[in-house]
C-alpha cells in the first residue's frame, strides 16, 4: 500500500486503477495521441462534435460496437418531445 503522499509523488505516467473486489492495480497510462482515431477528435485536428449536426463526409462507417441488437426501435428521451402532446 502507499500513503497518501507517495500517490501525490508519484510519475505522471502512471495511473492506480480500483475495481471492486481486486486489488489495486498500477499501470502506465495511455498515450490517447498515439491512438489510431485521434484524427477524428479536435485534439487530432478533426471537427468539434455538434449533437443532432449532420454526420461529415468523413464519420466512421460501421455498426455501432455497444449497442444491444434486440432492441431495434428508437427509445424516446427527455429531449425528445413525444408526438402526443
Amino acid at each position: 500500500m502507499l500513503t497518501p503522499d507517495e500517490v501525490r509523488a508519484l510519475d505522471n505516467r502512471y495511473a492506480i486503477l480500483f475495481i471492486r473486489g481486486a486489488k489495486p492495480v498500477m499501470d502506465l497510462k495511455y498515450d490517447l495521441m498515439k491512438h489510431p482515431a485521434i484524427g477524428h477528435t479536435v485534439d487530432g485536428g478533426g471537427p468539434p462534435y455538434i449533437h443532432h449536426q449532420k454526420k461529415p463526409e468523413t464519420w466512421l462507417s460501421g455498426a455501432a460496437l455497444f449497442a444491444p441488437e434486440a432492441n431495434t426501435e428508437k427509445e424516446e428521451t427527455e429531449h425528445e418531445p413525444s408526438e402526443e402532446q
